[in-house]
């Protein structure tokens, strides 16, 4: 859809029109992740269409400008030393919410548990929410902090310990857990709850 300029202002004209059906006060894009240059030039481009529609739409309409949003990485640089366009993402979004979750899954994690979501995670700062808006503080001096924003989790995993004795972050484990309580049924139990 983003590399073709047709397809991308369709997206781009059915999303506004969604939001404004749906009366919605704006929209996040969620890209997990470009992981080309030649991708994130899509993203930058999605970008500057999806601000200049929305301003045109509020002139157009004399309505409140849709609030754009983005979801990006934990991590500044994506995917090998891919960085997302700061200067476009300053000028067209209001804010960026870090993908600052999912740190550690039964499959990305087979052998050893690990904090999902950890504020500060206690053997490395790689994989944690504070050290994700450090960098991101870090490698974008330009963007206000004010404008990243974490999202929590409403949502956990667990793993089959090696040993129920130990338990604690980072025990062997044996891959993902088995039971009703910890599958997508047990979300139909949590609602029902």
């Amino acid at each position: 859809m983003a590399s073709d300029p047709t397809n991308r202002e369709a997206f781009i004209k059915s999303s506004i029109k969604a939001a404004k059906e749906g009366k919605f006060d704006g929209l996040d894009l969620q890209w997990i992740y470009p992981s080309s240059q030649d991708q994130m030039k899509d993203f930058e481009s999605v970008l500057i269409g999806w601000h200049s529609a929305a301003v045109e739409d509020a002139k157009d309409y004399h309505t409140q400008q849709l609030i754009l949003v983005a979801a990006v990485s934990n991590l500044p640089d994506v995917h090998h030393n891919i960085q997302y366009p700061i200067d476009t993402i300053i000028q067209t979004l209001d804010w960026v919410n870090l993908f600052s979750y999912d740190f550690y899954t039964p499959t990305s994690s087979v052998k050893f548990t690990g904090p999902s979501s950890a504020l500060y995670n206690p053997k490395t700062d790689s994989l944690s929410v504070n050290f994700g808006i450090e960098s991101w503080i870090k490698c974008y001096p330009n963007l206000p902090s004010q404008r990243i924003v974490f999202g929590i989790p409403f949502h956990g995993w667990a793993w089959k310990l090696a040993d129920r004795l130990q338990h604690d972050v980072f025990s062997e484990a044996d891959g993902a857990a088995i039971g009703h309580d910890i599958s997508s049924n047990g979300q139909n139990l949590l609602l029902q709850y």
